[in-house]
């Protein structure tokens, strides 16, 4: 831990503005810092929050993963992800579009997933899980996004996203993690009548199965944010 924060604090030093970065080992629970408590603008760490609603709704039935979902030209007016470019109206699954929203951070699905979720039902949910520093004000942030947002309310801090990844990892193996976030445990004497997105449950608990198999060593999580110098007090319009 101390010659790998060590390397991060002489990378950071060098670079031409201010950087803030979280750092917890999960195998022996050491953590270090870098600003990590200083509110940076959050950018896309705010798409973990909103993938974790939409597999909450999952959880309870009010979405499904293998849904289809319509791309509409309405938030393709944005600087992220492919789908920005493509001929709008065809449709993929919700599991599709939470895909490239984290894999290729495509701010077209990010729009219509929260469409999906409801800005609401996001904020509240991001504020149970512990979150309660940020705040979701669009789907996707017009363009060009406003230097300052339109309450004072602070943007996050690195530190806040490294612990929403570490209750994540938590809630694979933990009952009360997992009820935080919205999932349940289904009783084995439980009936196995079909319901909305009761399947799309059960490939997200075989892949979390998937996972913990293949996991050996936690690996340290690390959450770095950036933002110049001349404008380190800037704050974000999508998050606080």
């Amino acid at each position: 831990m101390r010659d790998l924060v060590k390397r991060l604090d002489e990378l950071c030093d060098r670079a031409e503005f201010q950087t803030g970065w979280y750092l917890k080992d999960l195998a022996t629970g050491a953590s270090a810092n870098r600003r990590g408590d200083v509110p940076v603008p959050s950018a896309s760490t705010r798409k973990i929050s909103i993938m974790m609603a939409a597999l909450a709704a999952v959880h309870a039935g009010k979405l499904a993963l293998d849904q289809k979902v319509t791309i509409e030209a309405k938030y393709q007016d944005n600087d992220s992800g492919t789908f920005q470019h493509l001929t709008p109206g065809f449709w993929i699954t919700l599991r599709d579009a939470l895909v490239m929203m984290i894999i290729v951070s495509d701010n077209t699905c990010t729009g219509t997933v929260v469409e999906l979720v409801g800005l609401e039902n996001l904020q509240r949910y991001t504020e149970a899980v512990g979150l309660t520093g940020t705040i979701h004000r669009y789907g996707i942030p017009p363009r060009p996004a406003p230097t300052t947002p339109s309450t004072g309310s602070p943007p996050p801090r690195p530190m806040t996203r490294g612990l929403l990844l570490e209750q994540i990892l938590k809630a694979t193996t933990d009952g009360a993690a997992a009820a935080r976030f919205g999932a349940r445990r289904r009783s084995a004497g439980s009936a196995s009548t079909s319901s909305p997105g009761r399947s799309s449950r059960r490939g997200c608990r075989r892949s979390c199965r998937s996972a913990r198999r293949s996991r050996t060593r936690p690996a340290p999580v690390t959450v770095a944010s950036t933002t110049p110098a001349s404008s380190s007090r800037a704050t974000s319009p999508c998050a606080s």
